[in-house]
């Protein structure tokens, strides 16, 4: 032990400057254990340092988690689970009805998109179909969308 046992300014600075904060947008299908999974992250390896944080959340909102890196190599990145959170319907704000969205096909990159209408909050993006944002939308708002007529 040192005979001084004092943190000194060499050893002191803002996190911002050792550290840094990714996040994740993941796609519905994936879940915990993929994220554990070194070669899960292997594209993304070369941004990562050890001891940075991953904020990760999937598309739908069923859960958010807050990752450690703990070791990085070449093609892994090892990560520990700091908080996992299963976000249920009980706890999201009421989703309102299908007729409080919008589906608009924005181009090429965001392709088909769910808007809500009330505050124009894009919720939903890169649905390859119109059917994939509604499917998208049915299980965000927890109903079946209704069949409808093309105008």
């Amino acid at each position: 032990m040192p005979q001084d046992p004092r943190l000194y300014e060499d050893r002191f600075c803002l996190l911002e400057h050792k550290n840094h904060v990714h996040f994740a947008q993941l796609e519905d299908q994936i879940d915990r254990e993929h994220l554990l999974r070194p070669e899960f992250w292997s594209h993304v390896c070369g941004k990562i340092t050890v001891g940075d944080l991953i904020i990760a959340r999937n598309d739908s909102f069923t859960f958010w988690a807050e990752l450690l890196v703990i070791d990085r190599g070449s093609g892994f990145v090892k990560v520990h689970i700091l908080r996992w959170v299963d976000v249920t319907r009980a706890d999201q704000t009421d989703a309102g009805t299908v007729d409080d969205y919008e589906i608009q096909f924005k181009g090429p990159e965001r392709l088909h998109v769910v808007v809500r209408k009330k505050d124009g909050e894009v919720l939903q993006e890169k649905c390859r179909t119109k059917l994939d944002a509604q499917t998208w939308l049915a299980n965000f708002i927890g109903h079946e969308i209704e069949e409808r007529k093309a105008a």
